[in-house]
């Protein structure tokens, strides 16, 4: 029996006033602190570590257009037509004390402290999920689990859910979701809603997505009797923490593309810097990707690799980096990478169980630039990967290299 939709759950972290829109068109008026607001991510976690203090009551305050207003110190625009107006008539109001005695400005304080209060009284609701888009596809993992880290820190329960979504070009998956640790679900539409133009959102991937959301939420159920979440319902495509199969699917002569806006982090391990625009450096000495192989048939696979290697050190230069290729714990190639190109394995058949296949590659020498004196880059770089792809093998494999 169909369960009815309650989008009443779920808080908006901001981003712009997409979120807000979504939640109208599925019938959810009531008022929340984010949902009428463009706020980056980097300003929506500088908030929370500040416990969401002066998110507008500030004296930074200038307009931005006729319906909005700034708010320059914490990088927030608010939807305030009438303190708007006020400011555009009396530009000396802008950053100045004065401001603080307009009855207009007096009634957003408190319309926005009222808001705030009752965020922080549903972040302790285990109900509550917050959720955020990446728009851009910037917003990397660990920059996630902060804003996790700082939501738990203001009360939300272990037990209770963050969404981010993203866009993907690639049918195969839209509207699939995976649960990664911290319970943070990560999700994909086919489009957001132009910058200028955020009421016109793709409502039907949208809802494909968030009845994702509610099963997969309800199948944890199981295991957590005290959530209570059927509030999405519909056909939608599944994935659980325990069958991840669907994002990290790859045919065999399928080239995969480390550019940004390939959504490649589906296939990602431990051991990967950010998005850059045409490719992903390794960051420190091992670096996973996994993958599902359909129509793996019975032939061996060669996995290609398109990379350079970073070979400054402390004090000197590398000759190359010394790779030590696994796939599935076994070690099946050996690499000597210096310039850009192409790098094989030969994987064994029986070696992809079900078409399951982690691939780690064990850098021997990954260095930080800020230690060779370079720039401040911190990160412990190896390889600079491209593209990578596996194909049918028309030779047999003997042996492993062990």
């Amino acid at each position: 029996m169909a369960t009815q939709i309650d989008p009443s759950r779920l808080e908006p972290m901001g981003i712009n006033c997409e979120l807000g829109f979504l939640l109208l068109a599925l019938g959810c008026n009531q008022g929340s602190l984010f949902r009428w607001t463009y706020c980056s991510f980097d300003a929506a976690l500088s908030l929370l570590r500040n416990d969401l203090n002066n998110i507008f009551d500030d004296i930074t305050l200038a307009k931005h257009n006729k319906s909005m207003v700034l708010n320059k110190k914490v990088g927030i625009y608010f939807h305030a037509s009438e303190l708007a107006k006020v400011i555009e008539e009396n530009p000396y109001l802008e950053s100045s004390l004065d401001i603080t005695k307009v009855t207009e400005y007096d009634a957003e304080v408190k319309k926005y402290s009222h808001l705030r209060q009752k965020f922080l009284e549903r972040i302790s609701d285990n109900k509550t999920i917050h959720f955020l888009t990446d728009p851009t596809g910037s917003i990397e993992h660990d920059e996630i689990k902060l804003l996790v880290t700082n939501l738990r820190r203001l009360g939300k329960p272990e037990s209770s859910y963050t969404l981010i979504v993203k866009q993907s070009f690639d049918p195969d998956l839209i509207g699939t979701v995976n649960i990664h640790d911290d319970n943070v679900l990560l999700a994909y539409i086919d489009r957001f809603a132009p910058p200028a133009y955020a009421d016109q959102i793709s409502l039907d991937s949208w809802k494909l997505t968030l009845e994702t959301v509610n099963q997969l939420i309800l199948k944890n159920q199981k295991a957590d009797p005290t959530m209570n979440l059927d509030f999405f319902t519909g056909k939608s495509k599944l994935i659980m923490k325990e069958n991840t199969d669907k994002l990290s699917q790859i045919r065999i002569h399928y080239k995969l593309s480390f550019k940004a806006g390939f959504n490649i982090e589906r296939y990602l391990l431990d051991g990967w810097s950010a998005q850059e625009d045409i490719h992903r450096w390794t960051d420190g000495g091992c670096a996973g990707l996994q993958f599902h192989l359909s129509e793996l048939g019975t032939k061996n696979i060669i996995m290609r690799l398109e990379c350079s290697a970073y070979l400054a050190i402390p004090n000197g230069e590398l000759h190359h980096q010394t790779v030590e290729v696994l796939v599935n714990e076994k070690k099946v190639a050996i690499w000597e990478i210096r310039q850009k190109d192409w790098y094989e394995a030969v994987i064994p058949n029986g070696l992809v169980k079900n078409g399951s296949m982690i691939a780690k590659f064990l850098i021997s020498n990954p260095s930080a630039p800020i230690d060779c004196n370079l720039s401040a880059d911190t990160r412990k770089l190896g390889l600079r990967v491209f593209n990578l792809e596996l194909i049918d093998s028309k030779y047999q494999c003997q042996s492993l290299v062990t």
